[in-house]
């Protein structure tokens, strides 16, 4: 799912990723890369189904009822909650989605920031950033040029962006 996700097949790692998850196997790793997947795609009304599997029909029907008021602000109301709820729990907290949900909050230096420590942590999301264009405000610009090519060198394996992706 994360090579797919690497790869720019957005629609095709969420597929595989739901397959994998509606045969039971329970992974945090796999929920959240099928949920930014999901929103990553624009999808955001697949989320609440993602949510359902991971944590029940309540905090499905919660992040449902967020998305169908604010869309993308109602669901990044929604998962900074999650996170810290998350984090209180002993859950692990992607650094990538926290680098993102501060990129959208109007944080730009906070993402940055956020997204050096992914590369610290080398969470497999940071994948994701290269296709999530909630990082297009900032994508030219030297900082985060930077910040992409120390992390291109540390994560090999993942490939160039598309032309035009």
């Amino acid at each position: 799912v994360l090579r797919l996700l690497a790869a720019g097949r957005v629609d095709q790692a969420v597929v595989v990723g739901e397959d994998l998850l509606d045969e039971g196997m329970e992974d945090d790793l796999l929920y959240e890369a099928v949920e930014q997947g999901y929103r990553v795609s624009g999808a955001l009304d697949e989320v609440p189904d993602v949510v359902e599997l991971r944590d029940g029909p309540e905090a499905a029907k919660e992040v449902e009822e967020l998305i169908d008021l604010g869309g993308t602000d109602g669901y990044w109301t929604w998962k900074i909650r999650r996170m810290e709820a998350d984090r209180a729990s002993g859950r692990r907290v992607s650094p990538v989605v926290e680098a993102t949900a501060r990129m959208v909050s109007g944080d730009s230096q906070g993402g940055l920031e956020g997204l050096k420590v992914a590369l610290e942590q080398r969470d497999p999301l940071l994948a994701l950033v290269r296709h999530d264009a909630s990082w297009d405000p900032i994508r030219a610009t030297p900082a985060f040029q930077e910040t992409i090519r120390i992390g291109r060198s540390q994560l090999r394996w993942v490939p160039p962006r598309p032309p035009g992706g």
